[in-house]
Protein backbone atom coordinates (compact mmCIF):
# COMPACT_ATOMS: atom_id res chain seq x y z
CA UNK A 1 0.00 0.00 0.00
CA UNK A 2 2.82 2.53 1.15
CA UNK A 3 4.40 1.54 -2.39
CA UNK A 4 1.64 2.53 -4.48
CA UNK A 5 1.01 5.88 -2.27
CA UNK A 6 4.81 6.76 -3.28
CA UNK A 7 4.40 6.13 -6.81
CA UNK A 8 1.41 8.48 -6.93
CA UNK A 9 2.94 10.99 -5.07
CA UNK A 10 6.18 10.28 -7.74
CA UNK A 11 3.52 11.11 -10.30
CA UNK A 12 2.10 13.80 -8.97
CA UNK A 13 -1.35 12.06 -8.55
CA UNK A 14 -2.60 13.18 -5.58
CA UNK A 15 -4.86 10.30 -4.01
CA UNK A 16 -5.65 10.71 -0.19
CA UNK A 17 -6.66 7.88 2.13
CA UNK A 18 -9.93 9.77 3.36
CA UNK A 19 -11.66 11.62 0.81
CA UNK A 20 -12.93 14.16 3.68
CA UNK A 21 -9.26 14.97 4.39
CA UNK A 22 -8.41 15.90 0.70
CA UNK A 23 -5.24 18.16 1.09
CA UNK A 24 -3.19 20.39 -1.56
CA UNK A 25 0.02 20.02 -1.28
CA UNK A 26 2.51 20.66 -4.37
CA UNK A 27 4.19 18.10 -5.97
CA UNK A 28 7.56 19.85 -4.68
CA UNK A 29 6.91 18.96 -0.98
CA UNK A 30 5.38 15.53 -1.59
CA UNK A 31 7.85 12.42 0.28
CA UNK A 32 10.20 11.05 -2.37
CA UNK A 33 12.77 11.87 -4.48
CA UNK A 34 12.96 15.28 -3.90
CA UNK A 35 13.15 14.97 -0.37
CA UNK A 36 15.71 12.13 -0.86
CA UNK A 37 18.04 14.29 -2.54
CA UNK A 38 17.72 17.41 0.26
CA UNK A 39 18.58 14.69 2.83
CA UNK A 40 22.34 13.55 0.44
CA UNK A 41 22.88 17.15 -0.60
CA UNK A 42 22.70 18.08 3.12
CA UNK A 43 25.53 15.08 3.99
CA UNK A 44 27.59 15.96 1.21
CA UNK A 45 27.38 19.20 2.47
CA UNK A 46 28.55 18.56 6.32
CA UNK A 47 30.92 15.95 5.23
CA UNK A 48 33.04 18.52 3.02
CA UNK A 49 32.87 21.20 5.93
CA UNK A 50 33.98 18.41 8.02
CA UNK A 51 37.04 17.46 5.80
CA UNK A 52 37.81 20.90 5.53
CA UNK A 53 37.53 21.90 9.23
CA UNK A 54 40.15 18.61 9.72
CA UNK A 55 42.29 19.90 7.29
CA UNK A 56 42.87 22.97 8.57
CA UNK A 57 43.20 22.09 12.02
CA UNK A 58 46.22 19.58 10.45
CA UNK A 59 47.63 22.31 8.98
CA UNK A 60 51.24 23.35 10.38
CA UNK A 61 50.92 26.83 11.92
CA UNK A 62 52.98 29.59 10.68
CA UNK A 63 55.80 30.99 13.64
CA UNK A 64 56.42 34.41 12.26
CA UNK A 65 53.19 36.23 12.29
CA UNK A 66 54.31 39.65 10.89
CA UNK A 67 58.29 40.18 11.39
CA UNK A 68 59.51 41.05 7.82
CA UNK A 69 57.00 38.75 6.03
CA UNK A 70 58.58 40.37 2.73
CA UNK A 71 61.76 38.45 3.29
CA UNK A 72 62.71 35.08 2.47
CA UNK A 73 64.86 34.44 6.21
CA UNK A 74 64.52 37.09 8.79
CA UNK A 75 67.96 37.24 10.50
CA UNK A 76 69.09 40.11 12.58
CA UNK A 77 72.77 40.84 13.20
CA UNK A 78 74.03 43.24 16.48
CA UNK A 79 77.68 43.94 17.28
CA UNK A 80 77.47 43.94 21.09
CA UNK A 81 81.05 45.32 22.91
CA UNK A 82 79.82 43.56 25.97
CA UNK A 83 78.96 40.23 24.61
CA UNK A 84 83.47 39.28 24.53
CA UNK A 85 83.04 35.78 26.31
CA UNK A 86 79.88 34.88 24.28
CA UNK A 87 81.84 34.58 20.78
CA UNK A 88 83.33 32.04 19.34
CA UNK A 89 86.45 31.19 16.89
CA UNK A 90 84.29 32.88 14.11
CA UNK A 91 83.53 35.71 16.60
CA UNK A 92 79.66 35.29 16.44
CA UNK A 93 76.87 33.63 18.76
CA UNK A 94 74.18 32.31 16.77
CA UNK A 95 70.59 32.24 18.91
CA UNK A 96 67.44 30.16 17.61
CA UNK A 97 64.25 32.14 17.30
CA UNK A 98 62.10 29.23 15.92
CA UNK A 99 62.00 27.50 18.87
CA UNK A 100 62.65 23.97 17.64
CA UNK A 101 66.60 24.04 18.55
CA UNK A 102 68.10 20.67 19.96
CA UNK A 103 70.84 23.17 21.59
CA UNK A 104 68.16 25.72 22.28
CA UNK A 105 69.12 28.92 23.33
CA UNK A 106 71.58 28.58 20.34
CA UNK A 107 70.94 27.44 17.03
CA UNK A 108 71.17 24.44 14.75
CA UNK A 109 69.78 25.34 11.61
CA UNK A 110 66.12 23.20 12.50
CA UNK A 111 64.49 26.57 11.47
CA UNK A 112 65.46 25.56 7.27
CA UNK A 113 63.11 22.32 7.63
CA UNK A 114 60.97 24.31 9.51
CA UNK A 115 60.65 27.23 6.88
CA UNK A 116 60.12 24.45 4.19
CA UNK A 117 57.49 22.96 6.03
CA UNK A 118 55.15 26.08 7.22
CA UNK A 119 56.29 28.47 4.54
CA UNK A 120 57.88 30.78 7.48
CA UNK A 121 60.74 32.93 7.21
CA UNK A 122 61.84 32.60 10.97
CA UNK A 123 65.68 32.74 10.83
CA UNK A 124 68.73 33.05 13.44
CA UNK A 125 69.68 35.66 15.69
CA UNK A 126 73.10 36.37 15.16
CA UNK A 127 75.83 38.13 18.10
CA UNK A 128 78.99 39.57 16.56
CA UNK A 129 82.06 40.29 18.67
CA UNK A 130 83.40 43.83 18.57
CA UNK A 131 86.70 43.58 16.78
Amino acid sequence: FRLRRRKRALAGVHAPSNPQKRRASPPSLTAGAMGERAETSLMVGLGLVAVVAVLQMLKPKSVNPCIKKESEKVVDIYALPDMEELKKSDGKVVFCRCWRSKSFPYCDGSHAAHNKCCGDNVGPLIIKASK
